[in-house]
């Protein structure tokens, strides 16, 4: 497995060298061009970036075409600096500015009150705004399995801004970075235990220094106790996931011991979500999202992302987070909406503050100074007779 990958993101030359390097290296032979539908409809990386470079924000950085290249070069770290590059020199079309800054907002929103929450313990659970969305009952559930190994556990819920980073705009990413730290910090924790594959690889990225760790590494096996309509399945590997080989190997040997695998990505396959894909151009997105529907595929598709699952559930496929069949939860059949997913955060951070002592006292000092304030003002009471009680 390739170490990961490293981004110079102050560094202009060193972007232009990464991209130079690819074009002068690269013999055009085609052959990622098979494994991608972005490649397929916009051309062989060299045509991109020097023919459409603004094309590139429709890749979904999954790493295909580095992974199957016969020269072992890296088009995908190519197209990628191509990204920064672009949003750096801030010569875009406002359609993409605007997909851009949708991407911020949307991480800059889980990244602030009232949706983010920080518990003051040594050990966190960090599910991912996917899994905090779709499954907030999961969320919950996972510090009580996790007790006996590690004692108290609480629960972390912020953005990682993965969204951002994946449309290289690496700025903002390495400032949310630093104020993840400064909150981990200030709040004593000092392990994470991550729900999200691409949560881990921004801490790999961005955050060495805090330990984590991915949730299937440490929940327990399971038992064989879950039926499905179909006797096989499709195991799918999320395209973080192929930077990670001993998640891959843990998943496969979990999931082979409540299934019959019939199928694995040996590759990254993007379901569609990655990049602006799904955001400038849906139909590009659902062809990405068809190549999980292959005549003689199995029915029933295994993953570990929950963006996926939900993806998967749209096409119209039998789809299953492995999370859920560890934790013994009701399965979730049908996609939810973004509004939902964003209702189930806010209820999900507010239930988790309301737990708070801190917050508790924080609320009840602030309604006693209010209903005192309310008292003065209609007359029951004036600083006189606070110091006549005090007195007597």
């Amino acid at each position: 497995m390739p170490a990961q990958p490293t981004w110079d993101q102050g560094a202009m030359e060193a972007l232009k060298a990464k991209i130079e390097n690819f074009l002068s290296e690269c013999v055009r032979c085609g052959y990622c061009q098979s494994k991608c539908s972005f490649l397929e409809k916009y051309g062989l990386p060299p045509d991109i970036i020097e023919d459409e470079p603004e094309s590139v924000f429709l890749c979904t950085n999954c790493g295909a075409c580095s992974k199957v290249c016969p020269k072992e070069l890296k088009p995908s770290e190519a197209l990628f600096a191509l990204k920064y590059e672009l949003i750096s020199n801030g010569k875009l079309s406002e359609k993409t500015k605007r997909a851009i800054e949708s991407s911020r907002r949307y991480a800059l929103r889980g990244h602030r009150f009232p949706f983010v929450h920080y518990p003051y313990t040594e050990i966190a659970f960090w599910p991912g705004c996917s899994l905090q969305g779709t499954r907030p009952d999961i969320v919950k559930k996972i510090p009580e399995m996790l007790k006996e190994v590690y004692g108290k556990v609480g629960i972390v819920l912020d953005c990682c801004f993965d969204p951002a980073f994946q449309n290289g705009d690496l700025d903002i990413v390495e400032k949310a970075a630093t104020k993840i730290k400064e909150r981990l910090k200030a709040h004593g924790i000092k392990k994470l235990i991550l729900g999200c594959s691409n949560c881990l690889k921004i801490f790999k990225l961005y955050m060495p220094e805090i330990e984590v760790d991915h949730i299937l590494n440490v929940l327990p096996d399971g038992q064989k106790n879950f039926s499905l309509s179909h006797k096989e399945v499709y195991l799918h590997h999320p395209c973080p996931s192929f930077r990670f080989e001993e998640l891959q190997e843990r998943v496969f040997k979990i999931a082979s011991i409540h299934f019959s695998i019939a199928k694995q990505n040996t590759i990254p396959m993007c379901c569609g979500l990655g990049g602006l894909s799904h955001n400038l151009n849906e139909e590009l997105s659902e062809k990405f999202t068809e190549r999980h529907n292959c005549a003689g595929d199995p029915q029933t598709i295994i993953t570990y992302c929950m963006g996926c699952k939900n993806r998967f559930l749209k096409m119209g496929k039998e789809a299953y987070h492995l999370i859920e069949i560890l934790t013994d939860a009701k399965q979730m059949k049908k996609p939810l909406g973004s509004k939902k997913k964003w209702l189930n955060r806010l209820i999900l951070s507010t239930s988790l503050k309301l737990k708070s002592k801190r917050v508790v006292v924080a609320i009840l000092l602030t309604l006693s100074i209010l209903f005192a304030t309310l008292l003065r003002s209609k007359g029951y009471f004036t600083i006189e007779n606070i110091f006549e009680l005090i007195r007597a």
